[in-house]
């Protein structure tokens, strides 16, 4: 019985002890980017080649954004909301380093240890040294509870889970006067050859995860029709669910139905001069009719 169970238990170890140990026990959020795939994405190269013609400095944002993290395989975070704007954040980044990003790590607030040659640990201020003490620990360590239910989301390039901090007040209400109150959020992203992509928020109530269904598909209307279905959802008690797999031709058409778009901040063509009026003087009363006599 016992090697049962800890064959049972075994795996929930390891995901928490290789891959999160640094993460704090409290953590808000969490989640995980793969740059590599990203940054190689076929759907990223057909979107810089559409875009290039009336953007050039497309090309050259991913060619810098290449040279920097182009060796970068995973970057996983953890997040703690400590009632301030700036959360404490601490990150294990593994892969090959260009200089100029390890440069700018170390100019930044934020400060970095290396694990070994080809993993990171970047955190600030106390949070960087617990974190360290977590990775150099022996004994069992239990996973953060934000990372229960993740496990399907790591098929994604890139991934978070937990909890939101609080919205900014004067957002707008939903359907029926219903307030935006997101208790939480699980979201996965992947760009291959199609966008996949799964979405969960935890709202306050079954009504409010409805409504936020219907804003999604009302919103929907007013795409191009060849979008319109695409995404799939449903309420789950007060949690909406979403899902899409859009393919690459329908994205790459999106995009260039955007681009050719006006912008709204673009200056507008000043309307032609009106022609000018010429003084004239009305004579009313007169048998034959009003008559107009222009000045000169």
């Amino acid at each position: 019985m016992r090697t049962l169970a800890a064959a049972l238990l075994l795996p929930l170890f390891a995901f928490g002890q290789a891959e999160w140990r640094f993460a704090h026990p409290d953590a808000t959020l969490v989640g995980t980017i793969h740059p590599v795939a990203l940054l190689n994405s076929p759907l990223l190269a057909s979107a810089i080649t559409s875009a290039s013609p009336n953007d050039p400095s497309a090309a050259a944002m991913v060619a810098m954004a290449k040279d920097m993290l182009g060796g970068i395989k995973e970057i996983r975070f953890s997040l703690m909301d400590n009632g301030s704007p700036e959360p404490d954040v601490v990150a294990v980044i593994d892969g090959q380093f260009d200089e100029g990003m390890l440069a700018a790590l170390g100019q930044a607030n934020a400060k970095y240890r290396r694990l070994d040659a080809h993993t990171i640990l970047f955190g600030n201020g106390p949070s960087l040294e617990k974190a360290a003490a977590r990775v150099a620990q022996t004994t069992p360590v239990l996973q953060p509870r934000v990372l229960v239910g993740t496990e399907l989301l790591a098929a994604y390039d890139m991934w978070i889970s937990g909890r939101l901090p609080n919205l900014p007040a004067g957002l707008p209400a939903l359907p029926g006067g219903l307030k935006i109150d997101v208790r939480g959020v699980a979201l996965g992203l992947s760009f291959h050859e199609n966008v996949e992509m799964e979405l969960a928020l935890e709202t306050a109530s079954a009504a409010a995860a409805e409504a936020l269904l219907k804003t999604a598909h009302d919103a929907e209307l007013s795409q191009p029709q060849q979008l319109r279905g695409v995404l799939r959802s449903f309420a789950d008690g007060n949690t909406a669910r979403f899902r899409m797999n859009l393919p690459q031709a329908l994205a790459m058409a999106a995009l260039r139905t955007r681009s050719a778009q006006p912008s709204a901040s673009a200056p507008q063509p000043l309307p032609p001069p009106a022609k000018p009026r010429r003084a004239t003087i009305l004579i009313q009363g007169l048998d034959d009719g009003p008559r107009e006599i222009p000045l000169h």
